[in-house]
Parts: C-alpha cells; sequence; structure tokens
C-alpha cells in the first residue's frame, strides 16, 4: 500500500464534507496505547496561522482519556462501503477489548509515526494545541442543549495542528 503526502496547504477536500458526510474515524494516541471512535462534528481550517483539525469528545469515551492522557491524534476517511465498520467502531469501546478485528479494519503505522488503518482512504495526523469543556453557560444558544445535551455530559473541544495528510494512491 502507498501513501502519498500532501501538504496541508494544498488539501483540496471539501472540509465541511468529511465529517458531515463520510464521518471520520478519531484516533487519539498516548505513547504506544491509542483508541478510535466514529465523529460526525468537526472540521478543518486555520488558527494562530497553522493548519488545524477541531473536533469534540465526550469525557465518558475511552479515547477521552487518551486525548487528555497523550496530544497525538488521527482522523482517517475510509470508502463508503466501511460504514458498518465505523458503526461498530462508533458504538463500542476500547475498554473492553480489541474492537479493531471485530470491525474488520487494520491499524497500520503511518510514515510519520502516527496511527492510520490500510483501510482507509485518506488519514490526517496531528498534535493537540488546545482543549476546553463545553459548559452550559457558555453556549449561545439553548436550543443546542436542549437538542444535544439533555441527558449527555457536554463534550471537551479540541484544536489539533495538522502535521500530516497522506491518501492512498
Amino acid at each position: 500500500m502507498v501513501w502519498h503526502e500532501l501538504s496541508p496547504w494544498e488539501f483540496e477536500e471539501r472540509p465541511m464534507a468529511l465529517p458531515a458526510k463520510e464521518r471520520l474515524l478519531l484516533t487519539a494516541r498516548a505513547g504506544e496505547k491509542y483508541n478510535s471512535m466514529t465523529v460526525g462534528w468537526g472540521g478543518l481550517g486555520v488558527m494562530w496561522g497553522l493548519p488545524i483539525a477541531f473536533y469534540a469528545i465526550r469525557p465518558s469515551r475511552y479515547t477521552f482519556e487518551l486525548a487528555e492522557e497523550g496530544d497525538r491524534i488521527s482522523l482517517a476517511a475510509f470508502p463508503r462501503d466501511h460504514a458498518r465498520a465505523l458503526s461498530y467502531l462508533g458504538t463500542h469501546s476500547g475498554r473492553d477489548g480489541e474492537k479493531y478485528a471485530a470491525a474488520g479494519i487494520t491499524p497500520t503505522k503511518m510514515p510519520c509515526g502516527g496511527i492510520g488503518f490500510d483501510e482507509a482512504r485518506l488519514v490526517i495526523t496531528g498534535r493537540r494545541l488546545f482543549s476546553h469543556p463545553i459548559r452550559a453557560e457558555e453556549l449561545a444558544r439553548g436550543d443546542i442543549r436542549e437538542r444535544w445535551y439533555k441527558d449527555e455530559p457536554y463534550h471537551t473541544l479540541y484544536i489539533a495542528e495538522i502535521e500530516h495528510i497522506y491518501r492512498k494512491g
């Protein structure tokens, strides 16, 4: 399998379409430990003059523990025929065992040392720059609280500098 590295500044995918239409697999890494979860919220952009990815994780997720313990992340986009695997990874915890084999995907070490997946079509790796828990009083719209946080804990919002982007091909 051949991965081609792209400059974050030359990345030509539609950044809003990645999390909204494809759902991404977010992997948080602390040392040699890592865990993944499916995300549909977040995006890509520029902050502090750097290419960034932003994403949100609920504190109840195992991925949250690793995101807080370490500072490395990856976001992987898969072809549409992997929807069932992404759904599985979004609903099963890595605390309880090896979920990648059960989902039918294979973690791999990317050229930069980050975590990617053999079946992914695109992998973005980065380092956490910022995190902040979202609090009810900070949300400017009450309808967001009512819709997304009625019985759920609030997310923590993260910003990571994009360091590498790899595309298969």
